[in-house]
């Protein structure tokens, strides 16, 4: 409602570049506003709809994959290093 608001404003200032159209045109607001609606629809259906099609379990196990290929190498407490022998050779008897 505000964006059509401010197409007339600014088309009236704008009216020395409006050729063969008034500045209240409203079939060319129309469907300026339609076209607009229309596209935005379907920036948000498309999405939708091919996540509606994807079984969830199959996402959650993709997304927990990508999350533990990115995470890196798994950090321990400083007392779990603590409670390990330092790596190296066995000790001999």
């Amino acid at each position: 409602m505000c964006g059509t608001l401010a197409s007339v404003l600014i088309g009236r200032s704008l009216s020395s570049l409006l050729f063969g159209v008034s500045t209240l045109d409203f079939v060319t607001l129309f469907t300026a506003v339609s076209v607009h609606g229309a596209v935005t629809t379907l920036a948000a259906l498309i999405p939708a709809w091919r996540s509606s099609r994807t079984e969830p379990m199959i996402a959650l196990r993709s997304e927990e994959l990508q999350r533990d290929r990115t995470a890196g190498p798994k950090k321990t407490s400083a007392l779990a290093e603590i409670q390990q022998p330092p790596p190296g050779p066995p000790a001999r008897h």
